[in-house]
């Protein structure tokens, strides 16, 4: 016997607690706690099917990962050995093995269970047919054909997911009733804009300083590529060494619009109404866009694009040059 107050085991020929006096159980008799506990799990184990999509997706990666680690460990290195090089191969593995997310989900085994406010979905067509949910505090993951056709949205949903690949494997409906999408953004008066500027703040230089650095080591890979292939000349050009000339004069671009930016030290501050919110998946990952009435294309994050709610006015805040947009506060309609 046990007492279901005190959490105490007792001998079987007794009925109460020597504690409390309290009303013995059996042993085996799960206590209201561990019963709430149960009904709170917040984890479950992969079933087969899930566990074999997890497996493919990694299998795919670490195909990918070998691929540069062939050329750098089987080619370059036997050639003439090389410290830069074979440290460039083992950061190759490490960075690899750490992106692969469905990896690391497959060895822990285990999803999990939260509700979450469904706010979009979307589907981006390719060489197959991608289907995206937006939860609210969760953000975008991948979802099914089917999720995607039965999708409401404002619902709470009760999701099965895999935090790391962004993956949900099933999701059921708590509360059918749509929610106000925007009840939790408040209006804000309309300010007076007659300075239609306002000076870049700490975390947006930061931000910009970082694109700045992502683009130099970009186009920094040209003179190393150069270094191991002394004999590079204008007339030994072909199909690969023009694709590297047009990823460098991109990159140069942006590093140039990124500067601007940075030496100008001050954004855009307009009023404006949003039109539409896009999303784009492919080679270069997901690009969400934000088409504003009279400021066209700006580029938004993630999170802008769950909150943000097309035909409405915002005061928006934004880099001329590199068309980021940095906050976008609702006005009164």
């Amino acid at each position: 016997m046990y007492c279901p107050n005190c959490y105490i085991k007792f001998p079987s020929g007794e009925t109460r607690c020597p504690k409390c006096g309290g009303p013995g159980v059996p042993r085996n008799t799960q206590s209201p706690k561990s019963q709430v506990n149960s009904v709170r799990r917040t984890t479950v184990p992969l079933n087969g099917k899930q566990r074999w999509s997890l497996f493919l997706s990694s299998l795919f990666g670490l195909l990918l990962l070998a691929i540069p680690n062939i050329i750098i460990f089987g080619i370059l290195l036997p050639m003439q050995f090389n410290w830069l090089v074979f440290t460039l191969g083992i950061g190759v593995i490490i960075i690899g093995i750490y992106k692969i997310s469905s990896l690391h989900e497959l060895i822990d085994g285990n999803s999990y269970i939260k509700s979450f406010q469904l706010i979009r979905v979307d589907r981006v067509q390719n060489s197959r047919t991608y289907y995206f949910g937006f939860f609210k505090d969760l953000g975008c993951v991948t979802i099914d054909a089917e999720m995607f056709d039965n999708a409401k949205l404002g619902a709470i949903y009760q999701i099965q997911y895999s935090p790391r690949s962004k993956i949900v494997w099933s999701m059921k409906i708590e509360d059918e009733k749509p929610a106000n999408i925007i009840s939790d953004i408040k209006p804000n008066h309309q300010e007076n804009i007659s300075d239609k500027q306002r000076k870049i703040t700490f975390i947006q230089r930061k931000e910009l300083l970082f694109m700045l650095m992502r683009h130099s080591i970009l186009v920094s890979l040209y003179p190393i590529y150069v270094i191991f292939n002394p004999a590079l000349a204008l007339s030994d050009l072909n199909v690969f060494i023009i694709i590297i000339y047009i990823f460098i004069f991109y990159n140069l671009g942006m590093i140039v619009l990124a500067l601007l930016d940075l030496i100008s030290n001050t954004n855009e501050l307009d009023n404006d109404r949003l039109i539409r919110v896009e999303f784009t998946y492919g080679r270069r990952g997901k690009r969400f866009y934000a088409i504003f009435e009279g400021n066209n294309r700006l580029n938004i994050n993630e999170q802008q694009y769950i909150d943000l709610v097309e035909n409405q006015i915002y005061q928006i805040t934004y880099s001329r040059w590199t068309r980021k947009l940095w906050e976008a506060q609702l006005l009164d309609s």
